[in-house]
């Protein structure tokens, strides 16, 4: 007991030397620790390669070597000398004393993690926590990780090289964050003059795009975090297709349109709702987009997003007459990929092909998945470590403290039963959700993001192991309210007459009522088991009821 007391001292103690050294500035940097340091750690495993000696040079010359000598679960982007030698041409460089310290400071740390990344926790767009400077690095893994490109510049040429105090993967250029935000690198494309003209007309443009602000709420490496934006923005060729040449056009556009105050800085101002509709108050990737709704910054209004056929906002129908006959015409704004996923020090910045204008939403289709969104699954653990929904669901039990950090889904069970780890199921491929067969008392917590006031019906889909051989009872409520009936989910029909099982036997889509939603909000569907469990839990489904 007193030997794992001293191991656990040690962690705790060498995880506060690792943010002090990755925090300070260099001649604060701590000197002559030695716990931990015999294994073959990141900065050994570099000092035995010639094809890393500039790397270690400058690791050297910043301190931050003694950082990655010590114990912890660190991730370095390690670039070559050939990637140096690139960094060195741009720059006009001969080598390394060439950088200023604290510049070469800064640029290393954008390298560093402080968290261990294998390979298999890659996604498309950036990973969930920031580099040890605070930025995001995005990833590119569509033709695979063995070809898995950061910031759309460097290749990684080596995956997973293991060291006793984390992982290292070599990479064939030097990543340099992003000096500018939003505001100045819109002042270097002469393309969006129109927009950014607006944004400053309006008063946005010192608070959406110049300011740098930091959440008090989220601490990173002893400071705040940055809060980051997504903005999606017409370029001028695109506003002249609607008649739109200049500022002055833009306004009287809008004025037309809607009630304008004419004082452009107010917040109720119709160009002003405007601008601020083009802006997410969040980080999003164009990877980190599904079929879903977000508010702007323009208060309650919403982007709508479709995936289908390419990321688009605010796809709808509109109808008209064509003399006697109803026209219905699908209306969208797609994003120029080629033009987005434009990282800058306080937000990201995207391409769009048609002008973006505010409009009443309509209920539209909800879906939550019982193991998250692939973006929602990488979790930070309350000791700093990163993992998954996959992983740390089967270890999670019943303890209501360890679910808190998954915000969509609550489990609990009878005693003596153990989750299963979420499997992949025939559903779109995906995962599905068990605590384990055989188990009774089980109940289920899901919990929407927020739902468009209207009407829906309600669907699940799931994975019943024993189709029509094994009565497997549940008892479905929404928000309290019991959705009809006990039922026994191995029916091969709903309540209301529907077939449900797919076209592989046991997999079904189980129509469970309709409910009324009077304002928009979020909701809450359980599931309570009454008899042995075998059953498999993909997803609930809100569709719209059209009238």
């Amino acid at each position: 007991m007193m030997n794992k007391l001293i191991t656990t001292f040690k962690k705790i103690l060498l995880g506060m030397i690792v943010l002090l050294a990755l925090s300070c500035k260099k001649e604060e940097a701590p000197i002559n620790l030695t716990l931990e340091t015999n294994g073959n750690t990141i900065m050994v495993y570099l000092s035995g390669k010639p094809s890393y000696s500039i790397l270690t040079e400058a690791l050297e010359i910043t301190k931050l070597s003694q950082t990655l000598r010590i114990y912890g679960t660190m991730t370095l982007f390690a670039p070559t000398n050939e990637a140096f030698e690139k960094y060195f041409k741009r720059k006009g460089i001969a080598n390394i004393s060439e950088v200023n310290p604290d510049t070469l400071r800064n640029l290393l740390k954008y390298h560093i993690y402080n968290e261990k990344y294998m390979s298999s926790l890659f996604v498309q767009g950036s990973l969930p926590t920031v580099t040890v400077n605070g930025a995001f690095i995005k990833f590119d893994i569509s033709k695979g990780l063995r070809q898995t490109i950061l910031n759309g510049t460097a290749k990684i040429v080596t995956l997973d090289i293991p060291a006793a105090n984390g992982v290292l993967h070599a990479i064939d250029d030097v990543l340099e964050p992003s000096p500018l935000t939003m505001y100045d690198w819109l002042r270097t494309q002469p393309d969006y003059s129109i927009m950014l003209e607006a944004f400053e007309k309006t008063g946005n443009a010192a608070l959406l795009l110049k300011n740098v602000e930091y959440d008090p709420n989220t601490i990173v490496y002893g400071k705040p975090a940055i809060k980051w934006r997504t903005i999606f923005l017409e370029p001028d060729a695109v506003l002249k297709k609607e008649n739109i040449t200049s500022f002055e056009a833009l306004a009287a556009r809008f004025s037309q349109n809607y009630n304008t105050t004419k004082n452009y800085a107010d917040p109720t101002d119709s160009l002003n709702v405007f601008v601020r509709y083009h802006t997410l108050e969040q980080k999003y990737f164009i990877s980190d987009f599904t079929d879903t709704y977000l508010e702007s910054a323009s208060k309650n209004n919403f982007l709508v997003f479709s995936t289908t056929g390419g990321l688009s906002v605010n796809k709808h129908i509109v109808e008209s007459l064509s003399g006697t006959d109803t026209v219905r015409t699908e209306v969208k704004v797609g994003v120029n990929l080629d033009r987005s996923n434009i990282i800058t020090k306080n937000g990201i910045i995207n391409s769009v092909n048609a002008l973006i204008q505010t409009y009443t939403v309509k209920p539209v289709a909800v879906k939550v998945l019982f193991a998250g969104l692939p973006s929602e699954r990488g979790l930070k653990l309350p000791n700093g470590t990163v993992s998954t929904f996959i992983a740390q669901f089967p270890l999670m039990g019943n303890n209501p403290e360890a679910q808190k950090i998954i915000p969509w889904l609550k489990w609990g069970y009878s005693t003596g039963f153990v989750p299963t780890a979420p499997t992949n199921s025939a559903f779109a491929g995906d995962n599905v959700v068990l605590l384990s067969s055989g188990t009774a008392g089980y109940w289920y917590e899901l919990t929407t993001k927020l739902v468009f006031k209207g009407e829906y019906d309600i669907y699940v889909n799931y994975v019943g192991l024993r189709r029509g051989s094994a009565v497997t009872n549940a008892i479905f409520t929404w928000d309290g309210q019991q959705l009809g009936d006990i039922t026994n989910l191995a029916d091969a029909k709903d309540a209301f007459g529907n077939v449900v099982a797919g076209g592989i036997d046991n997999i079904y889509r189980r129509k469970l009522g309709t409910v009324v939603l009077p304002i928009n909000s979020t909701h809450v569907m359980r599931i309570d088991g009454i008899a042995n469990n075998v059953t498999s839990w993909y997803s609930m489904e809100l569709v719209p009821v059209r009238n």
